[in-house]
């Protein structure tokens, strides 16, 4: 019997032995990097965040991230390989800015260097914008979901869903990724101030699931993803039904407060690989990092020398308005687009 202690005894210790390692941080060498983030929009100037990296060790780094940006760098922006031009840092926003706005199927790079940091460049092309109209919306009523009692899983939802079907004209011949987004906003006449809940929505749509991210992201159903390819709908004007629910009741000082107008803006972007692929990765990582056993997850990037990501995107935005006096739809310069 003294035999079988001693042997757990030693098999317990050599276990602790095994499985214990310890890490020594303060002499981790952690290489200076430049951080460069920027996505080009045919709608506004090109904007670029430029950031030297940090440790987690460093709390100033969660603080303040501010002292993490790099203010006295070069940046340039080389268009079609002809075109080029030096960005120059704008205080207010921190954010160096070109004076160039980018142009459908332009070809961009840019590059970026500071002293006692690695030069580092990146580049896309811009995306031409996502090609889509609403053809049908209807309200029905599903009643929400309670985390217990009394508290609503979407503070200020009502039991209203809009249903919206959406017909994408998908381009052929070449790979397309997308961003759907269905924000529904509610506006308090008495204050004269807007609200809107969330960006989340639902559907039964095979092109919105994705077999990776296996547990629910910040309101986001598991299996499910509002960044989507092609893959499926390839060169098709392809139809999908989402829906969102309707805000009823938000306000600041009061949840009994109701909304005077409501409306949902769908918002359906063209992005480029490099976006898609960041924005996969930003999901994936959510999706695992609460879960001890999950492998790495390593963030997408596409900047030589460096990290970040450096993509483009384009996109429509559409008005669907929920209220049953004023039941039209409009674009966003004000265009209606069709009433029920």
């Amino acid at each position: 019997m003294k035999k079988v202690y001693i042997t757990l005894i030693i098999s317990a210790f050599l276990f602790c032995s095994f499985c214990e390692r310890t890490i020594d941080f303060d002499n981790y060498p952690i290489e200076p990097r430049l951080v460069l983030s920027a996505v080009a929009n045919p709608d506004t100037v090109l904007a670029v965040k430029l950031y030297k990296n940090g440790s987690f060790l460093e709390n100033s780094l969660i603080k303040n991230d501010s002292d993490y940006i790099m203010k006295h760098a070069k940046v340039e922006l080389t268009v079609n390989n002809s075109h080029r031009e030096e960005l120059f840092f704008d205080s207010l926003s921190e954010c160096y800015i070109a004076d160039y706005i980018p142009v459908e199927e332009d070809q961009l790079i840019l590059s970026a260097v500071a002293e006692g940091y690695k030069s580092v460049k990146a580049k896309t092309s811009v995306v031409n914008k996502a090609t889509y109209e609403i053809v049908r919306s209807i309200l029905f009523y599903k009643k929400q979901d309670y985390i217990d009692a009394f508290t609503p899983a979407v503070l200020g939802a009502s039991d209203t869903v809009n249903a919206i079907t959406l017909s994408l004209k998908d381009p052929p011949d070449v790979n397309n990724y997308y961003h759907l987004t269905a924000r529904c906003v509610s506006y308090m006449w008495m204050f004269q101030a807007h609200y809107f809940m969330h960006d989340i929505f639902v559907s039964s749509d095979i092109i919105f699931e994705d077999k990776l991210l296996d547990s629910p992201i910040g309101g986001w159903p598991a299996f499910f993803s509002n960044v989507f390819d092609d893959s499926l709908i390839n060169g098709q004007n392809y139809n999908f039904t989402i829906e969102v629910r309707r805000s009823e009741y938000w306000h600041v000082f009061s949840v009994f407060e109701k909304a005077s107008a409501c409306w949902i803006e769908v918002d359906l972007k063209s992005i480029s690989k490099e976006l898609y692929d960041y924005y996969k990765s930003i999901k994936m990582y959510d999706c695992a990092k609460n879960d001890i056993f999950s492998e790495p997850i390593m963030i997408y990037s596409n900047v030589e020398n460096g990290a970040g990501v450096f993509g483009s995107l384009s996109g429509n935005k559409s008005i669907v308005d929920t209220n049953s006096v004023f039941n039209e739809y409009f674009t966003t310069d004000g265009h209606k687009i069709y009433t029920n």
